[in-house]
């Protein structure tokens, strides 16, 4: 049941980005902007959109809900995309810096998230070799 409410939630969510302002295919046209998209989603608090911009592995209704209570615990105040670049015409390494807030502590983290396209779309994903992708971003860091 999940699975369908997620994929009609993705069409309409796909229907209204093409249709609306966003230019040149939406928000998974490119690494970029699914990045971009996800982070706006994070800073929301729509942790059912996140999951639409993520090509992660089948996970549980109960690890879905862990996770979800997990990312509402984090702010996310302030986000940029500092640099992107592609491994190869359907992988890309997207340097971001984010400010978080988490236990009334605020962070400034510098960190590499790997995207995958298929299906001519961009997914933010943790599969692959993160050795490679940090080297081409210049390495994960806290500030």
């Amino acid at each position: 049941m999940r699975k369908l409410l997620l994929a009609i939630a993705g069409a309409a969510l796909m229907f209204l980005l093409c249709n609306c302002s966003f230019p040149c295919g939406g928000a998974q046209s490119s690494p970029e902007k699914v990045v971009e998209s996800y982070l706006e989603a994070f800073q929301k608090g729509d942790f059912d959109t996140m999951v639409l911009y993520t090509d992660e592995p089948e996970k549980s209704e109960e690890e879905l809900v862990h996770l979800g209570k997990f990312i509402q615990m984090i702010e996310l105040l302030d986000y940029s995309i500092l640099q992107v670049g592609h491994l190869s015409e359907v992988e890309a390494a997207v340097e971001i810096k984010v400010t978080l807030r988490l236990m009334g502590q605020e962070k400034v983290h510098t960190d590499c998230v790997r995207t995958v396209m298929k299906g001519g779309k961009w997914y933010l994903t943790g599969e692959g070799d993160i050795k490679d992708i940090s080297s081409r971003c210049g390495g994960s860091r806290q500030v």
